[in-house]
């Protein structure tokens, strides 16, 4: 029994704190729904005067029916949120498994067009709609179709994203094994493809649900405020709009009424979602989300605890519990994002103060001692007990009563002369009698006091006649506004090293006011593997620049020799006439220099306007986090350009000189009978 109270029974306590924190805006629109009074100003959590008046009203008011607008919303949201996963679904499809011109214009228009929000749609909306209302009336304001086919596609864009790239993630060898049992595309997608992407459906489903069934702007724009037409979401608001919260009972009630829906499509769909759940921020423990990709690979499960070691002077091995598995289908995130608690990553990199007030374990002549537990790195500390800064991280209480005891703790700069408050914390102390004597607490026979958890950074301890509650608060301290470092951009590549050496100069290896050193490095030292890419890649460039000039070369010369096979009677001609091969030789080299000029001239024309729509418009986009751009950078370097105008021009001039030699072989009387 004893083991039961020590070990389980603190965990059902934890477990109703949380869940009473939790539910507490549950709880108090529940208590808001069934108090008659109606009135916010009035409200207490257990109301006083109880009854069913709120949902009475909320139901026999025929100006405003609720069961109406509640049949509207389910209409409305079901029909809109099925439509979206059908249509998404298809699409990611499409955009996933096959590979046709414009696909890539295709996923950037659907993703720019959800970038705008629907408010700046609203009015073109409302005047579409009103339009196609005056041909077809189904379609027009009023109605709840036009409605559906707006909320259908709305989301196209996110969840086409979304579900490509959960389809993205399946092998698609899988699809050419069913080709090859003769199975077609739709086949493919209807019996493998949506078995496997069940998860990811439930998901989209229950998020473009909820989204609707919430939303409030355009479909009061559609539907108008007429009491039959309106959903849930529009309806409710008549209660209170201009009010002044004089109907806020029967608010509340349909407020309460319409979660019910939401909640049991959830339960219903919660077997398609990736078990667990998330963390629990408010407790200090030890707890991990992993992706099922990852949770796959390391052949871990739910409940399974992972050993993880901190790399730092000395390795700092800690265990985790996986309480939640999650997936969202974006495969550069499943393979890399884990989940904990930021104040842990915190603590295990020493990242900023955090300072907490304990109860010493003995007493000291009969006295509790509050001492200042201070976590991070820290030196210079003052400690501010309520009469001002001192050295002394102790406090001595002679018996104990109801008290807050407050702390605050300073960093001090002796050179400069300053305090720095950096953390407060509090504790807070609760009796059962007015005072209790220190001495008189239990202790054990080590002469420990006797201290039994009784929740969340709470404890008790007991004496012969009464029972002292202690509980602990953590201040937040600099942690919360703790950085690692600090990022310098420049605009200027070309000064990257200059600007590191001087920042080096003015703060490397020297002591900041917390007496740690800094350090300095560059991106060509962070990110070193990208760099040896980009180096490789620009080895291909070189090979890509030589090989389109020995094309150029190549086809030049080709045109050279076809000039001269053509003009062979010519040159018979002129060489009767008593001209040189070299003035012959010249003329088709001028040729061959316009040509080559004329070339170089469309080719830069046409280079320039697309480097112009790549810089004004970003046409083509990169991934930021792997490239850490958001485009394709464009450089216009007058330099550049004409070296490389000058060098091409040049080559090629000079490998026309070989090919010009055939003139000097071609004899005047065989020339002028060549046909």
């Amino acid at each position: 029994m004893r083991f039961w109270l020590k070990k389980v029974l603190w965990r059902h306590v934890v477990g109703i704190i949380v869940a009473a924190f939790a539910l507490f805006p549950l709880v108090w629109m529940i208590s808001a729904a069934f108090d008659i009074t109606g009135q916010i100003s009035t409200q207490q959590l257990i109301p006083v005067h109880k009854g069913l008046d709120n949902f009475v009203q909320l139901f026999n008011n025929k100006e405003k029916p609720f069961g109406i607008w509640s049949k509207n919303s389910l209409i409305i949201a079901i029909s809109a949120a099925g439509m979206q996963v059908i249509i998404g679904a298809l699409a990611a499809y499409s955009l996933s498994r096959h590979r046709f011109r414009g696909r890539k214009l295709a996923l950037s228009t659907i993703l720019i067009v959800q970038m705008f929000p629907q408010l700046l749609a609203a009015t073109t909306l409302f005047l579409i709609i009103n339009t196609l209302g005056r041909s077809f009336a189904l379609l027009g304001l009023g109605h709840q179709l036009p409605l559906i086919l707006i909320f259908g596609g709305s989301a196209l864009g996110v969840n086409t994203w979304m579900l490509k790239s959960f389809f993205d993630t399946l092998p698609t060898e899988i699809d050419e094994a069913a080709k090859i049992d003769g199975a077609g595309h739709f086949e493919i997608f209807r019996k493998i493809i949506i078995p496997l992407a069940t998860p990811i459906f439930v998901v989209t489903f229950l998020l473009s649900f909820i989204g609707i069934i919430n939303e409030y702007l355009i479909t009061s724009v559609i539907l108008g405020l007429d009491g039959k037409n309106m959903t849930v979401a529009v309806g409710l608001q008549q209660f209170i709009y201009g009010q002044y919260g004089k109907n806020w009972g029967p608010f509340t009630a349909g407020a309460l009424l319409a979660t019910i829906p939401v909640m049991a499509l959830f339960i219903f769909l919660q077997k398609h979602l990736v078990s667990g759940r998330v963390l629990n921020f408010q407790q200090k423990q030890e707890e991990l989300v992993l992706s099922k990709r990852m949770a796959d690979q390391l052949n871990y499960s739910l409940n399974d605890t992972i050993s993880v070691y901190y790399v730092k002077n000395q390795p700092v091995l800690r265990k985790y519990k996986v309480v939640g598995i999650y997936q969202t289908g974006l495969e550069e995130y499943d393979q890399k994002l884990v989940f904990c608690r930021l104040p842990e990553v915190q603590k295990m990199n020493d990242f900023g103060i955090k300072t907490k007030i304990i109860i010493d374990d003995k007493l000291s002549n009969g006295k509790i001692v509050l001492k200042a537990g201070v976590e991070g790195k820290a030196s210079n500390l003052l400690y501010d007990w309520g009469a001002g800064p001192d050295i002394y991280g102790g406090f001595y209480l002679p018996y104990l009563s109801d008290t807050n005891f407050r702390l605050i703790v300073y960093q001090s700069d002796p050179l400069k002369g300053t305090q720095t408050p950096i953390d407060t914390s509090y504790i807070q102390i609760n009796c059962s009698q007015a005072f209790v004597a220190s001495s008189a607490l239990l202790q054990d026979e080590n002469g420990e006091l006797i201290k039994e958890s009784v929740g969340i950074n709470s404890y008790q301890m007991t004496s012969s006649l009464a029972t002292v509650q202690v509980t602990e608060t953590e201040g937040l301290g600099t942690g919360k506004n703790f950085v690692s470092g600090f990022e310098v951009q420049i605009t200027d590549w070309n000064q990257l090293k200059h600007v590191e050496e001087e920042i080096r100069s003015i703060i490397e290896m020297r002591p900041n006011e917390n007496n740690e050193l800094m350090q300095v490095s560059s991106i060509l030292d962070t990110e070193r593997d990208l760099f040896a890419w980009l180096s490789f890649l620009d080895y291909n460039v070189y090979i890509i620049i030589f090989l389109m000039l020995l094309i150029g070369v190549i086809n030049v010369g080709s045109a050279m020799l076809v000039l001269i096979v053509v003009r062979t009677n010519l040159i018979g001609m002129l060489k009767a006439m008593g001209a040189r091969d070299w003035s012959i030789r010249k003329l088709f080299l001028f040729q061959a220099a316009h040509l080559i000029g004329r070339g170089l001239l469309y080719g830069n024309s046409v280079a320039f306007v697309l480097c112009f729509i790549q810089m004004k418009f970003a046409v083509l986009k990169l991934d930021p986090l792997v490239y850490y751009l958001d485009k394709v950078p464009v450089e216009m370097n007058p330099l550049s350009w004409f070296l490389v105008n000058l060098v091409t021009f040049v080559v090629c001039m000079i490998s026309l000189i070989v090919p010009s030699y055939v003139v000097t072989k071609i004899s005047p009387t065989k020339a002028i009978r060549f046909n």
